[in-house]
């Protein structure tokens, strides 16, 4: 919902700020437009945020996976939930990076087993699969956010 609500105040922002300037410039109201969201992708536009839309599947997905995360953390601690989650996740992230960079320097360096990963996919697919991992994986801290927050509920009943 959030980025909903975020959506909205965007576009009354934005309509607020072509109202005081229309007040302000009269001669250049003809001039100002609204900002399209739909300038967000594309590479014909002088201004664009992603140049394709797998890179805007992929930041959008991985801004729901980041989400979730926190509303699990939330589940799980009821006080200071935010610094404890946030605290847990850089550990869990600075393990899997060290572990993930050691075991890739062995398994991958120029020796027998060495093979370039994902030597056939492209970055368009290389996208579009790690946007499907996230987005599976936020689904399962969704319901396991759902049932974590049943579950304290009850025992808070008690």
């Amino acid at each position: 919902m959030f980025l909903i609500v975020f959506l909205i105040a965007f576009k009354l922002a934005d309509y607020t700020r072509l109202l005081v300037l229309s007040l302000i410039y009269p001669d250049l109201a003809k001039a100002m437009f609204p900002v399209n969201l739909c300038d967000l992708v594309g590479e014909d536009r002088d201004f664009h945020v992603f140049r394709e839309m797998y890179q805007l599947k992929f930041v959008f997905s991985l801004y729901l996976f980041v989400q979730s995360l926190f509303v699990l953390g939330s589940s799980i601690w009821p006080k200071s939930s935010f610094i404890k989650t946030f605290a847990a996740v850089v550990v869990i992230v600075l393990i899997y990076m060290l572990v993930g960079t050691s075991l890739g320097s062995v398994l991958f360096n120029r020796g027998t087993f060495y093979r370039p990963p994902f030597e056939y996919l492209s970055e368009n697919q290389i996208s579009n699969i790690v946007s499907a991992i996230l987005v599976f994986f936020t689904l399962f801290n969704w319901t396991l956010s759902y049932f974590r927050f049943k579950e304290s509920e009850i025992i808070q009943r008690m």
